[in-house]
């Protein structure tokens, strides 16, 4: 959880590849 948190930070140098992360951190979630 607290890499997507970190990720977050560059959201605005790849937002495409944050949204597939939270997406599959999400899935895996449930």
């Amino acid at each position: 959880m607290s890499e997507t948190f970190v990720s977050g930070t560059c959201a605005h140098q790849r937002p495409i590849q944050i949204q597939i992360q939270i997406a599959i951190d999400t899935a895996r979630s449930g």
